[in-house]
């Protein structure tokens, strides 16, 4: 296989694992998914032009180098303006499971009591003043 059409495949091999879906969630802002992907797709898009000159081999791979490159490049500012718009790639982060909101309304439950018990020692005065200004 020469190294022109060993390059093609490479390339096209390159260019098509870029062709995964990625899943975003929302953690911030109010644009939505599809007002801010198709905003981030357009400023995403390659501009310039690209010249080479030499021979055919040095011409094929200088073209797959800047494919290459400009989908390194249009990918890097894809993600970066969608976490300006306040999306985040991945699944969204689950909800507690119930064993654990049960512990933490436990934990909240005894630290309300805690906080009640230390307030009516400082009502009454079996705690220094100083320590009461919480």
């Amino acid at each position: 296989m020469n190294s022109v059409k060993f390059a093609a495949v490479v390339a096209a091999a390159v260019l098509v694992s870029g062709c995964a879906t990625t899943k975003y969630y929302q953690v911030a802002g109010s644009e939505g998914f599809d007002t801010a992907n198709y905003r981030c797709m357009q400023e995403s898009q390659p501009s310039g032009s690209f010249e080479v000159r030499g021979s055919q081999n040095f011409v094929a791979g200088a073209m797959i180098g800047n494919a290459i490159a400009q989908g390194v490049v249009a990918h890097r500012v894809f993600k970066a303006c969608m976490a300006a718009a306040g999306w985040a790639p991945g699944d969204a982060p689950s909800a507690p499971s119930a064993p654990v909101a049960q512990k933490v309304a436990e934990c909240d439950s005894m630290c309300q009591t805690a906080r009640k018990n230390m307030q009516d020692a400082c009502d009454v005065g079996l705690v220094p003043a100083a320590k009461c200004n919480w």
